[in-house]
């Protein structure tokens, strides 16, 4: 009789066990908030609203800055060409959405070396981002404070541009919008 017992406090453990297993897997993929980005071959993300790239970084803003660069082998005639683009700041921003469960697919206009090269010379957009949302994108070189390596310190020009341009964020990475109240100091 006690193995009988024994037995059933064992089924009983595995089925408790499998209970929670599924109850933990069901609510670890209900939908999230937040990005998914994808980017084509050759394409870095360097900075994340003002912090540097990281496979790790999460973020959930109706805010998002992000500063791209391409490296990498363009056509050109019948052959292949190393390219680099200057990095160029891309601003993403959600207006009036608080659940944003957004995907952007990143790529180049063009894998032609002359097209690319024209635009980025031009210094115009040379990224094309496509958003699962409607989605206000804003795409520019970064721009850069000295003529000699301009681009040698990018997360400096990161920084200095975002105080330049009042853009501050919190620790979550969340864009905090700075208000100036003169009438509040006396």
């Amino acid at each position: 009789m006690q193995c009988i017992g024994f037995l059933f406090i064992g089924r009983f453990d595995l089925l408790l066990r499998a209970f929670i297993c599924i109850l933990v897997f069901l609510c670890s993929s209900t939908v999230a908030n937040g990005y998914e980005l994808s980017v084509d071959s050759g394409i870095e993300i360097l900075y994340v609203n003002g912090q540097k790239a990281d496979n790790s970084l999460t973020f959930d803003s109706e805010y998002l800055q992000l500063v791209l660069r391409y490296s990498g082998r363009l056509k050109s005639g019948g052959k292949m060409e190393y390219y680099a683009t200057y990095p160029y700041l891309v601003t993403l921003t959600f207006q009036g959405q608080k659940d944003i469960n957004s995907k952007a697919f990143i790529k180049l206009i063009s894998n032609r070396y002359d097209k690319i090269n024209a635009e980025n010379e031009r210094k115009k957009p040379v990224f094309d981002i496509q958003t699962s949302e409607d989605v206000s994108v804003e795409q520019k070189i970064l721009p850069s404070t000295v003529e000699v390596f301009p681009y040698m310190d990018v997360g400096s020009l990161v920084k200095s541009y975002n105080i330049d341009n009042a853009i501050f964020f919190s620790d979550n990475l969340k864009k905090i919008d700075m208000v100036n109240n003169s009438d509040a100091i006396s």
